[in-house]
């Protein structure tokens, strides 16, 4: 696990955006790592999945590491972030303290290739909330999180 947060944790201190925020905002988005990663690992019960926030100028960034290769088989990857995204969704819905900027996502395939899946968190909730109302369907979520989501590199 510790060898597929540090690619991700050494891009957020080598992009020197790294600075000091809110103590009510860490713990906020510890709660939301904590709550979210609560029901992932229920939902998605086919790999253990982790969650640690990293600073990122003013707010804060959710950086989720899954152990398996959820994106090397479309089927995972879909039930994957569709649990994930409506999981984080639903805290940051339900928590206004948290100034989170960006949902992080690894796996141990994406470790590899030294890239990480991210979703601005603001869609993440929009989406998360669109579903929740019936204004999408599971198939435009899912559409919505691709089309909302890239796969990054992550920096040397």
């Amino acid at each position: 696990m510790e060898k597929l947060l540090l690619p991700l944790l050494a891009m957020l201190a080598v992009s020197g955006t790294a600075l000091a925020s809110s103590a009510a905002n860490e713990r906020a988005a510890l709660r939301i790592c904590a709550k979210a990663t609560k029901n992932i690992n229920l939902l998605a019960d086919f790999t253990r999945t982790d969650c640690t926030p990293a600073k990122e100028a003013q707010r804060h960034s959710l950086i989720f590491v899954s152990l398996d290769p959820i994106f090397a088989n479309p089927k995972s990857k879909k039930a994957y972030l569709i649990v994930l995204v409506g999981a984080v969704g639903a805290e940051l819905n339900s928590s206004s303290a948290a100034r989170i900027e960006n949902i992080n996502i690894m796996d141990k395939e994406l470790g590899r290739q030294r890239t990480y899946f991210t979703i601005p968190a603001r869609d993440a909730a929009r989406l998360q909330e669109d579903i929740r109302t019936d204004r999408i369907d599971l198939e435009g979520f899912y559409r919505g999180i691709l089309s909302a989501g890239k796969v990054r590199a992550v920096a040397k």
